[in-house]
């Protein structure tokens, strides 16, 4: 997946739901922290770091269990659903659709967000094992500049992540091109 050499790299340092979250300077831009209890629910915040080194809460995640419904909670706005799916034909993938504070629709189609009138705006690349070795090359987010502003970056990074997971659970579940709406 080739991308402009204008957009922003920024690399999640130790996995995509845990660690920093750096640009191409090294700075850390983002803190993503997830807690995993036995009886409470998988929850996620994705804190924003300012240029002072102070962080806000930016997001939190609240992926539900048995007891508890899943919870998306965006710069301060709870969200009754983030993610939509569309289908666009029988055989082909689905289209994840999001708005964002602003009303900006924007999608995801396999690895990559578009708008709404199929500009490319991010591409996200999974994070890989490396053949015969515990190391991993970490997973990226690629995001057009004119994308990158924070509130703008924190709906696209928030919808990254929940497509991911989508991913990744139905990779679980023996379906790898098969992601469900009710998981969202």
């Amino acid at each position: 997946m080739q991308h402009s050499s204008t957009f922003i790299t920024y690399t999640f340092i130790e996995d995509d739901l845990s660690g920093p979250v750096k640009d191409p300077s090294g700075k850390t831009i983002y803190l993503l922290s997830t807690a995993k209890g036995i009886l409470s629910p998988k929850s996620t915040t994705i804190s924003r770091v300012s240029q002072e080194e102070k962080s806000e809460t930016a997001a939190e995640l609240y992926w539900g269990s048995l007891t508890k419904s899943k919870r998306i909670v965006v710069n301060g706005n709870e969200m009754e659903k983030l993610l939509k799916e569309k289908r666009t034909g029988l055989f082909t993938p689905s289209e994840w659709w999001f708005s964002d504070e602003d009303g900006n629709e924007y999608y995801w189609k396999e690895l990559e967000c578009f708008t709404a009138s199929h500009r490319r705006v991010a591409t996200y690349t999974r994070q890989k094992r490396r053949f015969l070795s515990s190391s991993k090359t970490p997973a990226t987010l690629s995001v057009d500049p004119n994308y990158s502003t924070p509130a703008g970056l924190d709906f696209i990074l928030v919808a990254a992540l929940m497509t991911e997971m989508k991913r990744k659970a139905a990779e679980k579940a023996g379906h790898p091109n098969l992601v469900h709406e009710s998981d969202s």
